[in-house]
């Protein structure tokens, strides 16, 4: 199990991937100093998952799901199928972003069709290799 503490340091690099705390904290739409607070250990406010999912989309790395994964000591299967449970989480938040990008002025152009198109097909790739690790972890085809 991951402790609080754990979550703080893992919440704390996954900052630094983004850049550091002002980058991260434009990329959430919090202040420094409340993101700052979320993964101070003499703190009590925790982060809300949301916060975590977008850093690790803006970064394209599940920092913080993937220790989490870790802490559990599953089988490397399941903590496979737990990575790619975070990718598609990860791409579908990118696919979200690519959207709204797209449509906040109410215009989709062809160029940003095709960047919606491609973080689409991103999450199609991402759910199957979520159905594919779900098999393997289960026993299936292609388990170790």
């Amino acid at each position: 199990m991951m402790t609080e503490a754990e979550f703080k340091d893992a919440l704390r690099d996954l900052v630094a991937a983004n850049g550091g705390l002002e980058r991260a904290a434009t990329i959430v739409g919090l202040g420094t100093s409340h993101l700052a607070r979320l993964y101070d250990h003499k703190e009590d406010k925790r982060a809300h998952m949301m916060v975590v999912l977008q850093l690790e989309a803006a970064c394209g790395r599940p920092v913080v799901t993937e220790r989490a994964a870790r802490a559990v000591q599953f089988r490397p299967d399941v903590i496979d199928l737990e990575r790619a449970g975070a990718k598609v989480i990860l791409t579908s938040a990118e696919a979200f972003r690519e959207t709204n990008d797209a449509t906040h002025d109410g215009k989709v152009t062809p160029f940003e069709a095709a960047r919606i198109r491609r973080a689409g097909l991103a999450v199609q790739d991402a759910v199957d290799a979520l159905a594919a690790a779900a098999t393997r972890a289960a026993g299936g085809e292609g388990a170790a």
